[in-house]
């Protein structure tokens, strides 16, 4: 999941993707964001979570300042 100023970012009809990965793998996602929807700065950081429901630990990006210019 992608969060924008600690709120869910949606992909068409759901606020997160499923993606499989493989030790030392590697997935891009690609997006738009639109700026005339975002505030002068916002955050930007995705969350990635085990689909199994396992209790291994979650993982954070490092976070991103997006700025807007006027």
């Amino acid at each position: 999941a992608f969060f924008l100023d600690h709120q869910p970012v949606k992909f068409k009809d759901d606020t997160s993707c499923s993606v499989t990965l493989r030790k030392g793998g590697v997935v891009e996602i690609g997006a738009v964001i639109d700026p005339e929807q975002l505030e002068q700065y916002n955050t930007l950081y995705c969350v990635a979570i085990p689909k199994d429901g396992t209790s291994a630990p979650f993982f954070k990006s490092n976070s991103v300042l997006l700025y807007k210019e006027n």
